[in-house]
């Protein structure tokens, strides 16, 4: 290979959009590096679309008006707007974990790097009332 040619490459214009099908009232979204994982707020679902071709890979049940979307690194976390909850979910598959008690009217939702010091992984929410941002901890 005659690496001075890949100096001339040329860039050719292409569309660089793409609309892919998810459920009801399309809300957060994450990407975890292969798919993206939408939360459908009306049907209390996420989705996990390949992010290559949009395919759809499964539709899992969360809990009441899904909005953030976050991922950790292995797993899924889902802000449950209307079930005041965080629902856990693996990312290899969408198996759910666990349903967690939060403050009223979860929205958004970060997650901490695995190699935190403390919380290994976790999932930071924020709540409406209280005004509050909570850790949760999947190990």
């Amino acid at each position: 290979m005659n690496f001075l040619q890949i100096a001339i490459l040329r860039w050719y214009h292409a569309n660089l959009t793409a609309s892919f099908a998810a459920g009801p009232f399309p809300f957060g979204l994450a990407f975890d590096g292969a798919n993206i994982w939408v939360a459908n707020n009306s049907a209390n679902t996420v989705s996990r679309l390949r992010a290559c071709d949009g395919a759809n890979l499964g539709t899992f049940e969360v809990g009441t008006f899904p909005e953030g979307v976050a991922f950790d690194g292995a797993n899924i976390w889902v802000t449950n707007f209307g079930g005041n909850s965080v629902t856990w979910l693996r990312g290899s598959d969408g198996t759910n974990l666990g349903t967690f008690a939060t403050g009223t009217g979860p929205e958004g939702v970060a997650c901490g790097l695995p190699t935190a010091p403390i919380l290994e992984p976790s999932a930071w929410e924020t709540s409406h009332a209280p005004r509050r941002l909570m850790a949760r901890t999947s190990g």
